[in-house]
């Protein structure tokens, strides 16, 4: 089984995600949801038929979600323009200075552009959202996941701020 949501990596919209699943997996995973659109022959209305269809349809329970497939193909096809292999490299770049920003070892895994930086208490996403910055904060550390729509630029100008709100949250002598 292969799957993905689309509304993060691959820019798509909320609420709509792919998947591909093996013959050897379609025979042990049971869908836990049946519908119309599940079953072996969907556009028989005269008879009812809980045969699920063979192929990974089974797995759709109701009607297609038109507006997330026309979203994400749009998306992937902007993927696809700008190439996978830049958009990795850039969102990399961008990762590795968030990384030299803050002092931060290399990670010991492959973990594509996600940083997390030490912030001390009293940190608040508001004073980041205040500037337009977008993270999270997660076991007590800042989140930062840069993306190909980034720019160098506009990140030098994310981790100044980020580093300001970090100075003025840290209680006077001491670290933090």
């Amino acid at each position: 089984v292969v799957a993905a949501d689309g509304h993060k990596w691959l820019l798509g919209p909320e609420g709509f995600g792919i998947a591909a699943f093996s013959d050897r997996a379609m025979e042990r995973i049971v869908p836990t949801v049946v519908g119309w659109h599940s079953v072996r022959d969907p556009w028989n209305f005269a008879e009812i038929d809980w045969q699920l269809a063979e192929d990974a349809s089974r797995y759709e329970p109701g009607s297609w979600n038109l507006l997330g497939i026309a979203g994400l193909g749009a998306a992937i096809r902007t993927i696809l323009d700008a190439g996978i292999d830049a958009i990795h490299s850039h969102a990399m770049s961008l990762a590795t200075r968030i990384r030299e920003r803050f002092a931060l070892p290399d990670p010991d895994w492959p973990s594509g552009p996600h940083t997390f930086v030490d912030i001390p208490d009293g940190f608040t996403l508001g004073q980041l959202a205040e500037h337009g910055i977008i993270a999270q904060i997660r076991g007590g550390r800042l989140r930062l996941a840069p993306h190909a729509y980034l720019s160098h630029s506009e990140l030098e100008t994310a981790l100044d701020t980020i580093a300001d709100q970090i100075a003025e949250a840290k209680p006077k002598g001491g670290n933090k």
